[in-house]
């Protein structure tokens, strides 16, 4: 039965129908009446008295009947909003039903290409809504973040097959030493964001640095269970937004940014500033695209990557947010022998200049190393 929501309700209609037929009551004299010319004499003489009582009596009714009207509009708009609510239960009860009997017929193959259909469309919504400026980048971030736990083990599995294994990246980290010392000197905590199966965790714990992780993957790897280090299931700028002010000796990333959109890069460097103690440190190792092989090829094997990142942009970026003392070092050269100038024959001494600086050319494009890091000292300022 559908309930009518026409027409609004006349709450105190009958008292101000009978309010109008008396708001003048004593101002003539019906026919008939004993004495009637008397009485009219009367009235008429107590019209001086009662005129402006009459005007007030009447300004009032107008009011309580306009009030009347916009409180029963008000109740009918009510109903018709509640009535609304129902209907959408309703549907929503309904889709569930749809959606879970659809899934219990569903194969599990059939499931997976319509979650890589939605994961297409909402990174499509999410880029939209970034670029009109409807949605913040961190807000964007988060959603990425919480919409990805689902792939959190294929991508897990993806490193394991392509970055490595775990003594071969712990030697490769050999190189920042250095900075190691700096966090020790500094002191304090340093967070290592995207710690991934915990690498650069493991060693700055054996040299007793209080360090731990922030990672957006639910599915942590063995090692780092194993080992006992501590991660924090986060997104990297939502949980450097909850430290305090100058409370890190540093803050590490390790293939992260080349990940990430420029304005929420832009924002974690800015905490990178405000959180980091004097002298504290921030290092971010990423591919270096100026190797013609890495960035033609190596570094679009990852699915994940969106862009890469210029290391005279970064070098930029790290001065111009606030940073001191800012080294590009370029790291992990190729294992393949660089090119060398052929000579014309064995016992030929002399190189041919234009050959050897086409040789030269292509080792700076080639052979030159994979990854760089940026290594910023974050410098005293006021309070």
């Amino acid at each position: 039965m559908t309930e009518d929501h026409g027409s609004p309700p006349n709450f105190i209609g009958p008292q101000l129908d009978e309010a109008v037929v008396t708001r003048q009551m004593g101002s003539h004299v019906p026919a008939g009446t004993r004495l009637r010319a008397v009485k009219q004499l009367m009235v008429r003489g107590a019209r001086v008295v009662t005129h402006d009582q009459v005007k007030f009596n009447e300004a009032v009714i107008a009011a309580l009947g306009a009030l009347d009207h916009e409180v029963g509009e008000m109740e009918r708009r009510s109903r018709i909003w509640i009535a609304g609510i129902e209907a959408s239960h309703a549907e929503v009860l309904e889709s569930v039903d749809r959606i879970s009997a659809h899934l219990a017929n569903t194969g599990e193959a059939e499931i997976r290409a319509e979650l890589s259909t939605l994961r297409a469309r909402v990174e499509a919504l999410l880029d939209g809504a970034s670029g009109a400026g409807t949605v913040d980048p961190a807000t964007a971030a988060e959603v990425r973040c919480r919409y990805e736990h689902g792939l959190g083990p294929l991508y897990a599995a993806f490193e394991e097959r392509f970055r490595g294994s775990r003594k071969e990246i712990k030697r490769r980290l050999g190189v920042y030493t250095d900075v190691i010392d700096s966090f020790a000197g500094v002191g304090g905590r340093v967070v290592d964001i995207g710690a991934g199966r915990g690498e650069w965790l493991e060693i700055l714990t054996d040299r007793g640095i209080d360090a731990y992780g922030v990672d957006t993957n639910e599915e942590l790897p063995a090692e780092v269970v194993g080992l006992g280090l501590e991660v924090v299931h986060a997104d990297a700028l939502g949980h450097l937004r909850t430290l305090p002010d100058r409370s890190l000796a540093g803050v590490t990333g390790f293939h992260i940014i080349e990940h990430l959109d420029f304005e929420y890069l832009v924002d974690l460097v800015d905490e990178c500033v405000r959180t980091l103690r004097p002298g504290g440190v921030v290092l971010f190792e990423t591919p270096n695209t100026l190797n013609v092989t890495v960035g033609a090829a190596g570094f679009w094997i990852d699915p994940t990557h969106k862009r890469p990142v210029h290391p005279l942009f970064l070098d930029f970026l790290m001065q111009d947010r606030g940073f001191g003392d800012v080294e590009i070092r370029y790291v992990n050269e190729p294992e393949e022998p660089p090119f060398v100038v052929p000579r014309s024959s064995d016992t030929d001494s002399e190189e041919d200049p234009k050959m050897a600086r086409i040789v030269e050319r292509l080792n700076r494009l080639i052979y030159t190393a994979m990854d760089y890091a940026v290594i910023a000292e974050c410098p005293d300022r006021p309070e």
